[in-house]
């Protein structure tokens, strides 16, 4: 089988319009365009539907992704400014396991540590995915009372597939009412201007014709994040880091910043699901504490995933002869070429973290000790859901 080869070196303006320019495909290569999904939110658990309560496994599911997100960054880190979206990661593996059956499903699933069955895990993915997606731009509505309103936060993911193969209708119907991506077929042998223009990357090359590709990325809007960063902010502690807590105002997501007090490398590869559950335990939503945090931009970034998947267990599914994807297609050897991360650069400003020595808004009520806590070496910035601190966004600033 020959490789789908995919170089990316994209700025910001590209990362913020890809998976957006779709009118260069045709009907017949974005099969996505046409399927709609079913508004029947008791079904899919959409939040833009009326889905504003999970599904009943939505508990188990964010221990799942948790534990799935750190462990991705424990595997993909390298002792360097990283950044990295692992729910984008764990959305298009779950969109993948629907369109594999038996062992390659199995091997997903595992891969994953999800215990849930396909149909609570595509439930519980699609609540997670259209509220990130909507509750950030609801509320913006609100404010202005306009319907042009910006999109302030996206996840968002495609599958590529090459031409010769006949997607089953089944899956892009599972596609469009739990995921939402752009399922796209292009014969990529024939010249890569379409998937360019898609990209807004005219740094891929292609060559292959028997191949799958997953590209996901995330998009955020730097003012919103820093408007939003204004709120109020709590302390955290462990036994081997402190940080601070912003709870950010009128939308799905908080920001984390953690500081360890062991060398940063270590503290990386080790943080898990027990390190990062003891700093958020530690919080007392009736304390403050004093800091100060320097305006920091962090790194775009475009991992090519492939290495660490195989890492977690993720073996069949780049393999032709292996590889069980007929769910997804009426081929009998379909296999996975590239799995595909972007994440682009955003800064958080002073302003928005309110970190000046004119804006007392932090009150030192850890008896502790009165020194303020500075930022001044390596630490981790998160964004994370509010309701169950999944982790979205994960970056080290260096």
């Amino acid at each position: 089988m020959k490789k789908l080869k995919i170089i990316f070196a994209a700025a910001l303006c590209a990362i913020m319009t890809a998976c957006t320019v779709t009118n260069d495909f045709s009907n017949k290569e974005l099969l996505s365009r046409d399927v709609k999904r079913r508004t029947d939110s008791t079904v899919t658990y959409n939040y833009a539907d009326g889905a504003h309560t999970p599904p009943s496994s939505y508990n188990n599911f964010a221990n799942t992704a948790t534990a799935f997100s750190l462990k991705l960054l424990r595997r993909s880190y390298n002792s360097e400014a990283f950044s990295l979206a692992p729910m984008n990661c764990l959305l298009q593996l779950g969109l993948l396991a629907n369109g594999a059956k038996n062992d390659t499903r199995s091997e997903i699933l595992l891969a994953l540590g999800s215990e849930l069955g396909m149909d609570a895990f595509n439930t519980c993915c699609s609540y997670f995915k259209s509220r990130m997606n909507n509750v950030g731009k609801i509320f913006q509505f609100e404010q202005d009372h306009t319907k042009e309103s910006a999109q302030t936060l996206t996840m968002s993911g495609a599958l590529l597939i090459n031409d010769q193969t006949d997607v089953r209708s089944s899956f892009l119907q599972t596609n469009a009412d739990f995921y939402g991506d752009d399922v796209i077929c292009y014969n990529f042998s024939s010249g890569a201007d379409k998937l360019k223009s898609y990209l807004s990357s005219d740094k891929m090359t292609l060559d292959g014709d028997d191949f799958m590709a997953s590209y996901s990325f995330l998009t955020l809007s730097d003012s919103w994040l820093n408007r939003s960063l204004n709120a109020e902010e709590m302390y955290m502690r462990s036994d081997t880091a402190h940080g601070i807590i912003k709870y950010t105002s009128a939308n799905p997501i908080k920001a984390l910043f953690i500081m360890p007090d062991v060398n940063f490398d270590k503290f990386v590869k080790a943080f898990d699901s027990v390190v990062y559950n003891k700093l958020l335990d530690s919080v007392d939503v009736t304390r403050r504490r004093a800091a100060s945090i320097p305006e920091f931009r962090t790194c775009a970034a475009e991992n090519e995933l492939s290495p660490v998947l195989q890492t977690l267990g993720l073996h069949t599914i780049w393999d032709e002869n292996n590889a069980a994807f007929t769910n997804l297609t009426y081929d009998e050897s379909p296999a996975l070429s590239l799995f595909y991360d972007s994440t682009p650069p955003f800064s958080v400003t002073a302003q928005g973290l309110d970190t000046s020595a004119a804006d007392a808004v932090y009150t030192a009520t850890d008896n502790n000790t009165d020194a303020e806590w500075h930022f001044d070496k390596p630490f981790i910035f998160m964004l994370v859901d509010n309701e169950t601190n999944i982790p979205i966004y994960i970056s080290t600033i260096q």
